[in-house]
């Protein structure tokens, strides 16, 4: 082979391989909530509120009745545009019980309706450690659909 050729290749193969190397990655498909229907039912997901929260941007709050009482979360959203899992994603009370931190890491919906939503919240409590064990618990709430812009569903789940 010519010395020409074999730089050509070489130049070649190292540009794909760092092209392929900077790739974003995401397992999150956006679906409206117009477009959600029954057959999401069982879907794990996270509703996104008022605002479309793609890329970190118009994070929003909600307000959520916990056990009679009304905690404010606010949408934590950890994508950039390029990378996003849903694993990643939740809400989290503003107020904290001490250096714990109350979260709703998942949703699944449970009911769909004309003008709203019924989904079974996942609380989780987290410390500086992680997830403290035995405080986790489920409950089920309604959300209208005016105050869901988007639903964020795991890609493999997704969709029709």
């Amino acid at each position: 082979m010519r010395p020409s050729f074999c730089f050509l290749f070489l130049i070649s193969f190292l540009s794909f391989s760092l092209i392929t190397l900077a790739q974003d990655g995401s397992d999150i498909r956006y679906l409206k909530i117009e477009n959600i229907d029954t057959s999401y039912i069982g879907k794990t997901v996270h509703l996104d509120f008022y605002n479309p929260s793609f890329a970190s941007h118009k994070i929003d709050t909600i307000a959520i009745l916990v056990n009679d009482k009304r905690v404010v979360f606010v949408e934590h959203r950890e994508d950039d545009g390029f990378n996003n899992w849903f694993s990643r994603q939740y809400l989290e009370a503003i107020e904290n019980a001490g250096q714990e931190k109350l979260r709703v890491t998942r949703s699944v919906i449970k009911e769909v309706a004309k003008d709203s939503i019924l989904v079974t919240n996942y609380f989780d409590m987290f410390d500086g450690k992680g997830l403290v064990k035995g405080k986790s618990f489920i409950r089920d709430t309604w959300f209208s659909k005016k105050i869901i812009t988007q639903i964020l569903v795991h890609s493999e789940q997704c969709c029709k």
